[in-house]
């Protein structure tokens, strides 16, 4: 099982599936990663950018709740990095 941080880079397959699940739970990814993906032009995305319209104040924020169900059994988010995520978000700061 692969493990991401706020700092890790995700395998593309992961990338997918992490964009395709947020769409699933109504928020979505950067145009331009939702774009490479679909033409499977780059290999790894960093994760704060696959999740920073999720972890932002837009209309696409979700939960850290409804984030952390997008684990599965190939790889996890970790709790305390989402965290940061969230924390971090130039969209949350006040």
């Amino acid at each position: 099982m692969k493990i991401y941080n706020e700092k890790s880079m995700v395998e593309k397959d992961h990338a997918k599936l992490i964009a395709n699940k947020l769409v699933d739970l109504g928020s979505k990814v950067p145009q331009s990663v939702e774009q490479d993906l679909s033409q499977g032009k780059e290999k790894e995305y960093p994760l704060a950018l696959l999740l920073s319209l999720a972890c932002g104040g837009s209309t696409h924020k979700l939960t850290m709740e409804n984030i952390l169900q997008i684990n599965n059994e190939s790889f996890s988010i970790e709790k305390s990095s989402l965290q940061i995520l969230f924390e971090n978000s130039p969209s949350r700061q006040k």
